[in-house]
């Protein structure tokens, strides 16, 4: 998160407690951020494509949020915007973040699905050779769920426990 905080210098330097309201107004935060925790502000590279950022100041807040805090001498008349710029962009970003999470998900439980079914089928192929029977072709049970090769799997195993012992 980005944030442009302009502050008022006081005789003690910067006024804490003007920054901590102005970041709770801006973040829409429910209860006021009771202590930040200033950290080494150069971000390095993680990927070949990143840039190296040296930023104002990163912070941490108790929520574990990172903040960059850039730090304004004055307010100038453009701020409001780039303010709206910047919790738009982070809304964008979120956004995309959450519907990634989704399509990984997604594809994970398919690919979950995929392997059951490819075990159950497997199951089924080594069963009927186990009883000689006729092996099952890909197209016979591709594409069925996993409660529609239940069934068979079910009933072959039941042939297994109940044939006569050699």
């Amino acid at each position: 998160m980005r944030l442009k905080i302009p502050f008022e210098p006081s005789t003690s330097g910067v006024r804490s407690t003007t920054s901590r309201c102005s970041c709770r107004r801006i973040l829409r935060l429910p209860a006021p951020i009771v202590s930040v925790e200033i950290v080494n502000p150069i971000v390095w590279k993680e990927f070949e494509a990143d840039k190296l950022s040296i930023l104002d100041i990163l912070a941490i807040d108790n929520a574990d949020r990172r903040l960059n805090v850039e730090v304004q001498r004055t307010k100038s008349s453009w701020l409001p915007q780039r303010l709206t710029y910047y919790s738009a962009t982070q809304d964008a970003r979120l956004k995309w973040e959450l519907d990634e999470n989704t399509r990984i998900q997604t594809a994970f439980e398919e690919g979950e699905a995929r392997g059951e079914a490819r075990v159950r089928i497997e199951l089924i192929r080594t069963l009927e050779e186990l009883l000689r029977l006729q092996i099952s072709s890909d197209a016979e049970l591709r594409g069925k769920s996993l409660e529609e090769l239940q069934q068979p799997a079910q009933f072959l195993q039941e042939m297994i426990r109940n044939r006569p012992s050699s």
